[in-house]
């Protein structure tokens, strides 16, 4: 596996390490539907949240927020 795809997989296994310590219960991780891919569907009390998770090693391209698009 390429170095980018381990730290990757590292960063979404650090938000979902995360996200059970305060609460979240993960339904799914790496979920697909063709091309699409979805990293974590988590579920807490009555609400569904899907996670997109950004791993970067620094902010020289930008805030992980910046790099979502619709």
């Amino acid at each position: 596996m390429a170095e980018h795809q381990d730290f990757g997989n590292w960063g979404e296994s650090l938000a979902a390490d995360w996200l059970e310590a305060n609460g979240f219960e993960i339904l799914h991780r790496n979920w697909r539907m063709g091309k699409l891919e979805i990293d974590l569907i988590a579920r807490k009390e009555k609400y569904l949240h899907i996670i997109e998770v950004k791993t970067r090693h620094g902010h020289e391209y930008g805030w992980p927020e910046e790099s979502v698009s619709v």
